[in-house]
């Protein structure tokens, strides 16, 4: 995990994956797994030329996925409940780590990452 964080250091996704990584939790509390990998994946809003943005929160969710041990988020239930619990465990490391290593500060994320609202 330090070393898919570090790897964006100095890079032009450092901002973007930090200020992610910073709100990861946030938003697969406020979203569930599934879906805030989904989003992620997809590279959020991206909009006009935010090819930066896009590519880091895509990174993010395969560092995310490769730090749980899977490519794809499971059907099951059970299944779902642990690795939402992991995700969660491995979101705060991801957070210390942008914050140690990528310099990024929580005002960096005070614009939180955009998500679907909670249902």
């Amino acid at each position: 995990m330090f070393a898919k964080v570090s790897g964006h250091r100095g890079s032009k996704t450092q901002e973007e994956y930090a200020r992610a990584a910073l709100e990861l939790a946030l938003l697969v509390r406020r979203n569930g797994l599934a879906q805030a990998c989904a989003f992620l994946g997809s590279g959020g809003h991206s909009e006009g030329d935010q090819d930066a943005r896009a590519e880091a929160r895509t990174q993010l969710a395969r560092d995310l996925l490769a730090t749980l041990g899977v490519k794809a988020i499971p059907e099951g239930t059970l299944e779902y409940l642990l690795l939402t619990r992991r995700a969660l465990e491995a979101a705060e490391y991801f957070k210390r780590f942008a914050e140690s290593v990528l310099e990024a500060e929580r005002s960096a994320a005070e614009a939180p990452v955009e998500g679907g609202a909670a249902s």
